[in-house]
Parts: C-alpha cells; sequence; structure tokens
C-alpha cells in the first residue's frame, strides 16, 4: 500500500516463506489501515527505506499480525524492525509472532530519534502482544541524535503496552558516539516507554542489555538507560 492507497483487509500467507526483499518503499505490504496479516514468514535479507520492515512500513488504524516470523537480517537507519517499522492510529496486536534474524540500525545527524525492536520498532497506538519473543541480536549505533530507541520487542511506545507469556533472548546493544549533543540512549529487553502504561504477565529478558553515551560535552546532558524488561 501506497500513503493514498493503503492495503486494507484480512491477508493469509498460509505458512509461505518470503525471501530476499529489496525495495525503496516502505516492506511487503507497504502502508496498510485497518489490516490482519496472519502466517507469514521472512528469510535471506531484507533492504529497504530509512523507515522500514519486512512486513510493514507503516500502520495506521487497527492491525493484528498472527503467526509471522522473520528470519531476513536486516540493515536499515531510522526505524526498523523485524516485521513492523511504525504502528499509528487506534490500536496494534501481535500474536505468537517472532524474530529471529540479526538486526542493525546505524545512523548519523545533527537531531532526531531512531529506534529499532525485534517486532515493532515504534508506535504511537497501545500495542498488546502475546507469546512473541526474540531471538535475534540487536545493535543501534547512532552519531548526534537526541534519542535513541533499542527494545527486544518493541521500540520506542508513547502509549499503553501489555504483554502475555513474552521474551527476549537476543543480546541487545546501543550506543551513542557524540558527545556534543543532547543524547539519551535507551535500551530495553521488552520495550522502550516514554509514555503510558506498562504490563508484563509471565515474560522475561535472558539477554545482555547495554546503552552507552560518551561524556557530556559542552554543557550537554547525556544519559544512557538499560532494562531487562521495560525502561
Amino acid at each position: 500500500g501506497t500513503s493514498t492507497y493503503k492495503f486494507a483487509g484480512i491477508y493469509n500467507g498460509a505458512n509461505k516463506y518470503v525471501s530476499n526483499i529489496k525495495t525503496s518503499q516502505y516492506g511487503l505490504f507497504g502502508i496498510t489501515e485497518n489490516t490482519k496479516i496472519m502466517n507469514l514468514v521472512f528469510q535471506g535479507t531484507f533492504s529497504g527505506a530509512s523507515t522500514s520492515a519486512p512486513l510493514i512500513g507503516e500502520a495506521y488504524g487497527s492491525t493484528e499480525i498472527l503467526n509471522c516470523h522473520n528470519f531476513a537480517t536486516i540493515a536499515d537507519s531510522k526505524a526498523c524492525a523485524g516485521l513492523i517499522a511504525r504502528a499509528y492510529g487506534t490500536f496494534i496486536s501481535l500474536n505468537s509472532c517472532s524474530n529471529h534474524a540479526g538486526i542493525k540500525l546505524s545512523l548519523s545527524t545533527s537531531t532526531g530519534t531512531a529506534e529499532l525492536a525485534g517486532l515493532v520498532a515504534y508506535a504511537t497506538c497501545n500495542v498488546t502482544m502475546v507469546d512473541c519473543y526474540n531471538k535475534g541480536d540487536l545493535q543501534s549505533t547512532a552519531s548526534g541524535l537526541d534519542y535513541s530507541y533499542c527494545g527486544g520487542l518493541l521500540g520506542q511506545s508513547t502509549a499503553d503496552v501489555t504483554m502475555l507469556r513474552c521474551f527476549n533472548q537476543g543480546n541487545i546493544v546501543a550506543t551513542e558516539s557524540a558527545s556534543n549533543h543532547f543524547n539519551q540512549v535507551t535500551a530495553a529487553g521488552l520495550s522502550c516507554s516514554r509514555d503510558g502504561s506498562e504490563k508484563y504477565t509471565s515474560c522475561y529478558n535472558i539477554g545482555n542489555i547495554s546503552a552507552s553515551v560518551p561524556p557530556s560535552g559542552n554543557g550537554w546532558s547525556t544519559t544512557a538507560r538499560a532494562s531487562g524488561l521495560g525502561a
């Protein structure tokens, strides 16, 4: 879908494999609205736009994802994840979904925000995940950004987050190299949340989590936060 003609409706992939996606756009379904997608597996490699993911680049309205899995390695910038880059609208729910591949984000700029996650990089709507997990190693490398978020399942969230029987076992590393700038780097095993409530039930993290920034320079504030579940 595009910004003018968003993909809408129900799609059943019948457990088919999608391999080696290379696109200048947002992902297999591009931009969606009021969508239910189920039973798809991604493998090989994925290459897309600066805000992209194998399944959906931008999701609007209500979004339901069931039994979708990513094994495709990803190297991108700005916002990237194993399934969905950005979710807006009313709500998004994922059930029995997973990421198994390594994902790397690299971004150098004088300002801005970067989001990286095993499943969903950024969400402004309420997020529910049930029986979801990440096994891939996630690495976010930034220079000069205001904020950087790296979460095992969910990157930056500005609304309510609910997770049931979810886990992360991938190693998560988030770094910022510029010292003469306002920097806040956040890494978490499950979700990085700025606003809204967080509820985790029967969830856990066994991956190594680290966030680092250089010493502050010229009076700038630099902060690094790392947490096993939510940060």
